[in-house]
């Protein structure tokens, strides 16, 4: 029987980040900063797999399979990726700004922050024959971090 189907990837991502700088006059071409930022953001992925009239459908994240060899014999690797998400950031800035010309920088910006991440569950809804159907997904899983952060490295900008 000849191969028919399809595999459809699809994601978004957004975020919104808010904050401020508080410029100290350091010299006529040198400009240091303090400064905060609050960040939220999601992402939503789905994949959509068909294989001879079967279908699968996979909620939060993307379904990947590769073939290894590890010298002896051939094995299927199977797992998710682009796994959806929520988070919420919140950051501390130092950096400064040094300005090469009129209203022209060059800068670097350091944060020590905060950073809280909800993965999505993945969820899977099949024909009970799709080839692959015996793989169950990850659990729902939780992160955070604290500590240093390089936010922007070396910034470059121009003032209006």
């Amino acid at each position: 029987m000849p191969y028919e189907g399809s595999d459809k990837k699809k994601t978004f991502l957004t975020s919104v980040n808010l904050g401020a700088e508080k410029h100290f006059n350091a010299g006529k071409r040198l400009s240091p900063y303090l400064g905060f930022e609050a960040g939220v953001g999601f992402k939503v992925s789905k994949h959509e797999l068909e294989y001879n009239s079967k279908s699968r459908t996979i909620d939060g994240a993307w379904e990947y399979q590769y073939m290894n060899y590890n010298g002896q014999y051939y094995y299927n690797e199977i797992g998710f990726e682009e796994r959806g998400y929520t988070n919420v950031s919140a950051n501390l800035l130092s950096g400064f700004d040094f300005y090469m010309a009129d209203n022209f920088y060059l800068g670097y910006e350091l944060g020590f922050g905060f950073e809280y991440i909800k993965y999505s569950k993945v969820e899977i809804t099949q024909d009970i024959e799709y080839p692959g159907s015996d793989i169950l997904p990850d659990v729902e899983t939780k992160n955070w971090s604290l500590g240093p952060r390089l936010l922007n490295g070396i910034r470059i900008g121009y003032n209006f």
